[in-house]
């Protein structure tokens, strides 16, 4: 700890109180300094804050609990009690200041007292997009050997990889949803309650035209059962690599649009309803490779 800290913990006296209460708290201060201590305040500022807060409440518990043992003292309920109930004509900014800082020097000195908080649990960790082997690999796998071009697995790849859909979206979709673009390229119109026209990306363009060119009408997953495309994925690829998963593909799918420059409006039309948390970590993975330079030239549009 640095001297100045110690410093500040050792000559700290209380500024606002009357004769009484400084009289009264001058044998507790020692006892009041060896809380703050544990808590190993970083700054002399906080180091007046934790001595303030904890002095208080020592002279309160000495007056009505009768004691100034740090298990009575210094628990949860008193933290509280003392912070909203006795200060409680203190303004709300002090009294939010001053919980802070007791829960802070109470969990030190009294950590029986104070349990671990329960650990949070977050979202789902972004899945990690798929590289350009990967992907050719997938593309590769349902061009060759004895199931090659198979319009169903033809379309979850495609339909994954090259359009970001999710399995609902890829199961219920129809030969007549692929739709001819300018320059040979081809989308897939979205059915259900997201509906929406998403361009296929280039490198699966000649999947998709040979499934709008040669696949028989209809829906191009003719299996009603819930399982359906899942085992359509499941059986791509190789047994180490555990099929396709919607969820890489989707990811695969937003990268390939933010490395592109697709104007977020417009990937946000085209995407669907997107996870905040993907599209963060998508993004900062693809801004490691953005200099200050290049972010400032290209951020003066605004």
């Amino acid at each position: 700890m640095a001297p100045e800290v110690l410093a500040a913990v050792e000559q700290w006296r209380p500024a606002e109180c009357s004769a009484g209460d400084a009289a009264a708290l001058e044998p507790l201060l020692a006892l009041v300094r060896r809380w703050v201590l544990a808590a190993v305040p970083p700054t002399e500022v906080m180091a007046r804050r934790w001595m303030r807060a904890a002095a208080g409440l020592a002279l309160w518990a000495s007056r009505h609990l009768g004691s100034t043992d740090a298990e009575t003292v210094l628990a949860p309920a008193n933290v509280e009690h003392y912070t909203m109930v006795v200060c409680a004509e203190r303004p709300v900014g002090w009294r939010s200041l001053t919980r802070w800082s007791l829960r802070v020097v109470a969990s030190a000195a009294n950590p029986a007292g104070w349990p671990p908080p329960t650990q949070h649990i977050g979202r789902r960790d972004a899945p990690a997009p798929y590289s350009a082997g990967e992907e050719a690999v997938y593309r590769l796998a349902v061009t060759l050997g004895p199931r090659r071009w198979d319009a169903r697995r033809v379309w979850v790849v495609c339909g994954a990889l090259g359009a970001g859909l999710r399995g609902p979206d890829l199961a219920v979709a129809e030969r007549e949803d692929l739709v001819a673009l300018a320059g040979g390229r081809v989308a897939v119109r979205v059915r259900g309650s997201h509906c929406r026209l998403v361009p296929i990306r280039a490198d699966y363009t000649a999947l998709a035209r040979y499934l709008r060119d040669t696949s028989p009408r209809g829906r191009i997953v003719t299996s009603t059962s819930r399982n359906a495309v899942h085992g359509l994925l499941e059986g791509l690829g190789s047994a180490d690599r555990g099929g396709l998963s919607t969820r890489r593909s989707r990811a695969t799918w937003l990268r390939a649009h933010l490395v592109a420059g697709t104007p977020l409006g417009a990937l946000r039309r085209i995407a669907g309803p997107l996870s905040a948390n993907t599209l963060d970590v998508l993004i900062a993975d693809i801004a490691v490779a953005v200099t200050d330079e290049v972010a400032v030239a290209e951020g003066l549009g605004a």
